[in-house]
Formats: C-alpha cells, structure tokens, sequence
C-alpha cells in the first residue's frame, strides 16, 4: 500500500512539473511589419489611412491563433523613400495612430515633431511610442481577426506635400505548442 501511495504521489509530482514547465515549450519569434505610406497633398495638411492584418506579414498568427501567449511591440522605425519639395520643408507634427478594421477605438501610438523631410530620406529614426497605442496594438493583433486600420496624419510648415514613409514595426510573437 505505501508503495501504491508512493507511485500515486510521484505520478502526481511528475505531471504538476509538467504543467508548470509547458512555458518552457513557448516559441518565439520575431518579425517586422513594414508599411509603405504614399503622401501627395496640395495643402500643408495630410491624412492616410491603411488597413494592415497579420496575416499579409506572416501566416504564423493566423495559423496558431489559439496558441498565442503574447504579442508585443519592440518598436517603431520610420524613414522617408521619397521626398520631392523645398529643402526646409518641416513636419510640424505627425501623429500615427490605430483603430480596428472600422475605425472604433482610436489610439495614439506614436508621434514625430519639427522633422525636416529632406533629412530623414534614407535614415533610419524610432518613433516615441506612446504606452496607451502599443497595448491597443498588441491587443488588436493577439485576437480575431488579427488586423487594425492605421491612420497617419499631421502637417507641415510648406506646401504642397509629396514624400513616401516606410514604417517598420518590430513585433516578438509568442505562442505554445501545447
């Protein structure tokens, strides 16, 4: 009988330490999200939006979407491709934000001020995130349907505006197998 008990209360250790240990079996992985942004505006005022789903950047959150643990933001990289105007032509403010696919719940997730676009064509510059957007983010991208519309906007100290951005967004993906 002890031997039983001995067996049994063993058993029941081995199987704990195998529940506590499935998050050593987690996977992660890291990959960026590019956006390509086009802004070609008369005025000293632009507005672009996109609609961006995980899914068009890796197949990995669509295809474990019920394994995922966590989605988190490491950062935001910006660079103008393109840029046609005076070479003193500043952004004054420029605000990225995001929503879901209809536009509900509208968040800050980073802004730049006072850049001269002629400077940042080809150079690599982060975003200053804002908290609040990031989690909006995470949030949008762990659950169904993995998607949220971006809204870029601000203004400039000239017209007109005519410059391509590329926004890199570095994303760590963690999902369990089990």
């Amino acid at each position: 009988m002890k031997k039983l008990l001995a067996v049994v209360f063993f058993s029941g250790l081995g199987l704990a330490n195998l529940f506590i240990s499935c998050s050593m079996l987690d996977i992660t992985r890291e990959f960026t999200y590019v956006i390509n942004l086009t802004v070609n505006e008369s005025g000293s005022e632009f507005f672009v939006e996109k609609l961006l789903s995980a899914a068009d950047e890796t197949s990995d959150i669509e295809n474990y979407a019920d394994k995922l643990v966590s989605i988190d933001i490491k950062k935001v990289e910006y660079t103008v491709m393109k840029f046609t105007g005076p070479e003193d032509q500043m952004i004054n403010l420029a605000q990225l934000q995001i929503a879901d696919t209809t536009g509900h719940g509208l968040q800050l997730l980073g802004k730049a001020s006072n850049e001269y676009l002629n400077n940042l064509t080809s150079v690599t510059k982060e975003l200053e995130l804002e908290p609040a957007g990031v989690r909006r983010f995470e949030e949008l991208y762990m659950y169904s349907p993995h998607a949220a519309k971006f809204f870029f906007s601000g203004n400039a100290n000239t017209e007109p505006l005519d410059f391509q951005i590329k926004f890199y967004i570095i994303i760590e993906v963690i999902g369990n197998p089990i």
